[in-house]
């Protein structure tokens, strides 16, 4: 089957359009914001075989109120084009929308004005990319897509209800499409940017939650855990301390409940990001972390009332083993390191707060 428009014709497939936000303080798909993406992707056309998917991440650089000890984002309008998998990479600096707006806003409180806004940023974002990456580019009509854009209705809701209702509509429509495939492959419905992974990371990590964003129990499952992977310096040497100061907690600030529990965040992502990117773990780090995720799944044990605790206690526990093939690699040096209450394990510098960095 073939669809004219704009003058042309094309396969019947639609583009996949992925929107995702980033402020100085997290990083992932925005319930409001993503909607900008799943909405139109039930009608939008591939207008060409050179291109499938579009990810456009937003970022509102600046701080938000409440995260203000964290640097301030910022960061540059970018494009890149994966031809390998046909996949157009956009980073768009926010123009219309406060970081406190972008950070703050969920489908529950999601208004028309927040959408409207959503609706310019994207169109700005798709001009400029379009025009800058995909003009003349073989296979991909960017003078049908940029016209189709333009005339795209964006639904001309009545009301802040209407436009929750449709879409959850669209949501629950998504599940549904992406659910046999996820079914068959469920690596399908997980976009990663192999060329930029190690080639034999995959062969460790080889359950498609270990690579997930958006599976809370993942390394990067997160805000943290994405945070530091998306500002991956792929320095071996990079240590949780210097991680967590990276990300901007300082001094003293160890003395709060919220920093604990992004501390184990912190460890986690980083361990598994060395895996990630360098096929393998520093085994004085694969311990310490080891460690800490040896105390949290003695904890979570205990909250026999959090309907998730056996789902978190596998999961992590399956990463304990993971890094001890790592660790066993200067099996000797700390005898204990197979303990639960090995003191090397949180003293040593891979696992010290920031105050001992």
């Amino acid at each position: 089957m073939t669809v004219a428009n704009a003058g042309a014709t094309f396969t019947s497939a639609f583009l996949d359009l992925q929107v995702f936000t980033e402020t100085n303080r997290s990083f992932g798909p925005g319930s409001a914001v993503g909607f900008l993406g799943d909405y139109p992707s039930e009608q939008t056309l591939r207008f060409g075989p050179a291109l499938r998917r579009i990810e456009r991440t937003v970022a509102y650089n600046g701080s938000i109120s409440d995260h203000r000890g964290f640097p301030p984002l910022a960061r540059q309008t970018s494009v890149k084009l994966l031809a390998k998998g046909r996949c157009l990479q956009i980073v768009w600096v926010g123009r219309w929308t406060s970081p406190d707006e972008a950070h703050g806003t969920f489908l529950i409180n999601l208004t028309l004005e927040h959408w409207q806004k959503g609706i310019l940023d994207l169109k700005d974002a798709l001009d400029w990319a379009i025009g800058k990456r995909m003009r003349r580019e073989p296979g991909f009509d960017d003078v049908a897509f940029l016209g189709w854009l333009h005339d795209y209705d964006f639904g001309g809701f009545a009301s802040d209800a209407e436009l929750r209702e449709t879409l959850m509509e669209v949501m629950d429509r998504k599940k549904a499409r992406i659910a046999p495939q996820q079914e068959e492959d469920p690596w399908s419905v997980v976009h990663v940017d192999w060329d930029r992974m190690h080639p034999e990371a995959r062969t460790i990590l080889d359950q498609p939650e270990d690579w997930s964003s958006g599976y809370d129990f993942s390394p990067r499952g997160n805000d943290t855990g994405a945070d530091i992977f998306a500002a991956w310096t792929d320095d071996e040497g990079l240590r949780p301390g210097e991680a967590a100061e990276q990300i901007g907690w300082r001094p003293g600030d160890e003395a709060t409940e919220f920093f604990w529990a992004d501390w184990l965040k912190i460890n986690r992502a980083l361990a598994f990001g060395h895996i990630k990117m360098r096929g393998r773990c520093d085994p004085e780090l694969a311990i310490s972390v080891r460690q800490i995720l040896i105390w949290e799944i003695d904890k979570v044990r205990g909250q026999t009332s959090w309907t998730h605790r056996d789902e978190y206690v596998t999961r992590m526990s399956r990463y304990v083993v993971i890094l001890d093939s790592f660790a066993d690699e200067i099996v000797g040096l700390w005898p204990c390191h197979r303990g639960n209450s090995c003191p090397h394990g949180t003293s040593r510098s891979h696992s010290r707060p920031v105050t001992d960095v």
